[in-house]
This record gives C-alpha cells, structure tokens and sequence, in this order.
C-alpha cells in the first residue's frame, strides 16, 4: 500500500525565437511547455490543465498534451495545474507573457514650411507613441538598419537632431524611420520637409569715394 499525500509540481518553459524569460517583453510568438513532475516515492503525474487569458482569472480546465502558442498582442497569462494518480491537485499556479509586434507611431515632425528668412541651421524634431530610436536619410525608401543616421537626442518618446550648414534658399526632405525598445521598426518613411528662404532684399551701399565733395550726396541700391 502506497501513501501519497503530495501533489505534484508543475514547470513551465517557453520559447520565442530562443529561450523566454517570462514577464519580459518580446516581439514574437511565444510557446510554452508544462512540465509535471511528482514527488518521489509518489504515485505519478496524471493530468495537466491550462487556460490563457488576459485578465489571470481564467480557470484552467483544457488539458495540456503539446506546447501552447501564445501570440496575442499586449499582456497575457498562463494558468495551470497538476493532479497526479491518487489524485494530489497542484494549487493553479500562472505565468505571465508579454508580446509587443507593433512598431511606433510618429507625429509632431518640425521644422515644416519655409524657415526664418537668412536662417541656414535648424533642428529636426518629432515624438514617437512608445518609446524608440530614430534613424534619417536623405534618401527615401531605406530600411530602418540600413539608415546612416541616428538622432542624437532618441531614445524616449522625444526625439531631435541640430542641422547646420544649409544653403539658402533650397529645399529639404528628410526622411525618418524608428524602432521601438523590442525591435520592432517602421517601415514607411516619416517625411519633414521644410525649405530654406533668402531674404533678396536691397542692401545699402555708399556710392562715392572718400573723395566726395559731399558724403552724404547720395545712396545706391544694389539688389542681391
């Protein structure tokens, strides 16, 4: 005769292109497996049960024969159990996966339209929904890793890069792609365009030489 008064312990393991640590953050597919395992000199593993949800009140009541994937965006949980022969049931126990497959959303790009007459230095500026880092070429249609340049200020949910060197009276397009903190980036160029604008207006010039009879004679005006 066989006394067996303990229930059995189950193990979960999960996978996500490689191994899960549970309650991080991936930006894949999760797979988990249920281990059962009885104590010794016990009288064996019988069933395990699982349930998934999103609010970790679920009652687990499927039986558990192969891994479980679970693809659902946001926060979810795994709850499970075990029973072994006699039957000892395991007190539901859960574990939590978090899936993040959405890229960042941008808006609030500047500078926009024609800048400040004379003004050849700007400051590229947008936010992003979550958290990223901003890449920008000045080419369109670059993959996000193939972009030459990253932001210097990226990183939280702000994002700027310090422009100089701009010829006056041209036009500017830069094109903008970021990456949220799970890898996931966007894939559609976020466009600021912007122009730059010269004044060509007269400037003032003395028209004679220190010789003139009279220095306040007159003022020519020279157009650029």
């Amino acid at each position: 005769w066989l006394f067996d008064a303990v229930a059995p312990t189950t193990t979960p393991t999960a996978t996500s292109n490689g191994a899960y640590t549970f309650n991080t953050w991936t930006n894949s597919a999760v797979s988990v497996t249920l281990t059962c395992a009885d104590n010794a000199g016990g009288t064996g593993c019988s069933t395990t049960y699982y349930c998934t949800d999103t609010a970790n009140s679920c009652t687990p009541t499927t039986t558990y024969s192969t891994p479980i994937t679970i693809s659902t965006e946001g926060t979810s949980y795994i709850r499970y159990y075990s029973t072994d022969t006699v039957p000892n049931t395991e007190t539901t126990a859960s574990q939590t996966i978090k899936i993040d497959t959405t890229p960042p959303v941008l808006s609030a790009g500047s500078p926009a339209g024609a800048l400040t007459i004379d003004i050849n230095s700007t400051t590229l500026s947008l936010t992003t929904s979550e958290n990223a880092t901003c890449k920008y070429s000045t080419s369109s249609g670059a993959s996000y890793s193939s972009m030459p340049s990253t932001f210097e200020t990226t990183g939280t949910t702000s994002h700027s890069q310090s422009l100089s060197g701009l010829s006056l009276g041209n036009n500017y397009n830069y094109y903008i792609k970021c990456q949220d903190s799970y890898g996931n980036p966007t894939t559609s160029d976020y466009t600021i365009s912007f122009s730059t604008s010269s004044s060509g207006g007269p400037v003032f010039a003395p028209s004679q030489s220190a010789s003139s009879p009279n220095p306040k004679s007159e003022t020519n005006f020279i157009t650029q």
